[in-house]
């Protein structure tokens, strides 16, 4: 109705304007690929989801520039949410009071006809399948030494190592101040300042870096390491402890650089350069995942030779034995109750597997585990059992109301005294 739009040139904006995807400031094709890739996402869908949130920032601002907001509204606004209270409670179980009278027949009878569909069996259905994993394959799978090469190149950035630093530093904080005037935050800074240049100047003089980190360091968590950060790559830290870091040579320690973190004196104990793997260092690994892919690849194209078999005549089992599969039958099972160790957590399975008419082979169900082509053999309907059947059960839910009653009462009577 607002006829609110987003261009893709908004879109195009945007996305290159996301510090995730630049490089030296500079908007890195290959970073938004490979990030695609991590999330599997299309080109298209990433779009789409940053028109979406540019279309709600737009519409979110539009709220903000057009309502206006009243001195009361604002006042009323500012007490509701400030406005405390303190009080006393007690917290009473709904089952702490228990009913000294246990349920008769009658009332369980009772209790019976007007609950008869929390009694209700639900549908069960038996479903015939045939199951292929990926691992059926392996052995059938020949890796060529160019496939190897092919997969290097095309992944070349998936091998690259990013530049290490290995560093130590002390944080010095400027102390806070009830009083946060501009002169007093000077001060403080100030203070901080002369007291980093001290240790700067102990550590020339020769002392021990990490002795002073334990002593003096903001950092308690490096500072008890004597001011170790480990092994860090490039682009983790601030962008003026980062700068800092480039200009030194291994074992260098730096003057006191200010951050929004207060001052810190940096050593640098190493650097490990940035590098791409040699395809011999990453051999073993990108033969493990084209394996992975050609073995997953297989395993959907005999699923679909076994559903393309099988749709006609409606014969699963002849059609998996053509393919040098077996079927499996699972026992009656419901949508809330459907345990099979061989299946396994497998929602796409179940969810097709109860939307399926009697004796039709369903399309192939595919995930990265598994592969099933199914139809269901055996149906039961849902319905009410009698009560002689259920009445253990039905005493027990008709005590547990009785009993909820009776606790709901009493608690009732003490908040009145």
């Amino acid at each position: 109705e607002l006829d609110i739009q987003i261009s893709d040139t908004e879109v195009v904006n945007q996305i290159n304007s996301l510090a995730a995807f630049q490089k030296n400031k500079v908007f890195n094709n290959t970073a938004y690929q490979n990030y695609l890739k991590f999330k599997r996402l299309t080109p298209l869908e990433f779009e789409e989801s940053q028109r979406e949130a540019l279309l709600l920032e737009k519409i979110r601002n539009l709220i903000k520039s057009n309502v206006k907001v009243s001195p009361n509204e604002l006042n009323e606004a500012y007490m509701l949410a400030n406005e405390k209270v303190k009080l006393d409670y007690i917290i009473i179980p709904s089952n702490h009071f228990k009913s000294e009278e246990k349920v008769s027949r009658e009332e369980i009878k009772s209790f019976y006809e007007k609950n008869k569909g929390r009694f209700e069996i639900p549908e069960k259905i038996k479903v015939q399948y045939v199951k292929t994993t990926p691992k059926d394959y392996e052995s059938l799978i020949d890796i060529h030494s160019e496939d190897i090469e092919d997969y290097y190149n095309t992944k070349i950035a998936d091998f690259r190592v990013r530049k290490m630093y290995k560093a130590a530093h002390i944080l010095i904080q400027p102390e806070t101040n009830v009083n946060n005037s501009e002169e007093s935050t000077k001060k403080a800074e100030e203070l901080a300042k002369d007291k980093a240049d001290g240790i700067l100047k102990k550590i020339r003089n020769g002392a021990s870096f990490s002795e002073l980190a334990k002593k003096y360091s903001d950092d308690p968590v490096s500072g008890e390491n004597g001011g170790s950060l480990g092994e860090f790559p490039e682009g983790m830290m601030v962008t003026e402890f980062e700068n800092a870091l480039k200009k030194l040579n291994p074992k260098e320690t730096s003057e006191p650089i200010k951050t929004s973190f207060g001052f810190h004196i940096i050593q640098l104990n190493k650097v490990t350069p940035e590098r791409i793997k040699p395809l011999e260092e990453v051999k073993e690994e990108i033969i493990k995942k084209i394996k992975a892919n050609k073995t997953r690849q297989k395993m959907r194209r005999v699923v679909k030779h076994v559903y393309r078999s099988a749709k006609d005549d409606q014969d699963l089992m002849r059609a998996a034995q053509e393919n040098n599969l077996s079927t499996q039958t699972t026992p009656f099972i419901s949508r809330e109750d459907h345990v099979d160790p061989d299946i396994g957590s497998n929602p796409e399975f179940f969810n097709q597997a109860f939307l399926l008419e009697d004796n039709k082979v369903g399309e192939p169900v595919v995930t990265l585990e598994s592969a099933f082509v199914m139809k269901v053999v055996n149906r039961e309907k849902p319905y009410i059992p009698e009560l002689n059947d259920v009445e253990q059960l039905a005493r027990s839910k008709s005590q547990e109301e009785k009993d909820h009653t009776f606790s709901t009462t009493k608690s009732e009577s003490l908040a009145k005294k």
